[in-house]
């Protein structure tokens, strides 16, 4: 049960990051490549990140409920929701630190 949690918990949040990666599309709409580049390699380098570091929590979490005499199917679905809740909050953070990466790199540009 324990690696199945960390599975689902990854798959969910790469498929989350893919959502959010769309409106990060939008939100760079009208930046040019130059700008926009920085902003979407930290996005996805964030995500990645988060979506291990959620996975192995949700691993974690599962053998600490289970240790707890929770019930395996219980304890597996509830550690799924808290990771995959937190890590689309995350990733909502990252879109908007990803937004401001490329405003100021924008900016650096014109000031030159």
């Amino acid at each position: 049960m324990n690696i199945t949690s960390g599975i689902i918990t990854f798959v969910l949040l790469v498929a989350s990051a893919i959502g959010w990666f769309f409106f990060l599309m939008l939100a760079l709409n009208g930046f040019s490549e130059r700008d926009a580049g920085a902003a979407m390699i930290f996005f996805a380098v964030w995500t990645l990140a988060v979506a291990v570091a959620l996975a192995a929590a949700g691993f974690f979490l599962t053998k600490l409920l289970i240790a707890k005499s929770f019930n395996a199917i219980l304890a597996l679905v509830l550690s799924v929701i808290v990771a995959v809740a937190v890590g689309f909050v995350a990733d909502f953070g990252g879109l908007i630190v990803s937004a401001i990466i490329a405003s100021e790199v924008r900016e650096s540009y014109r000031k030159k």
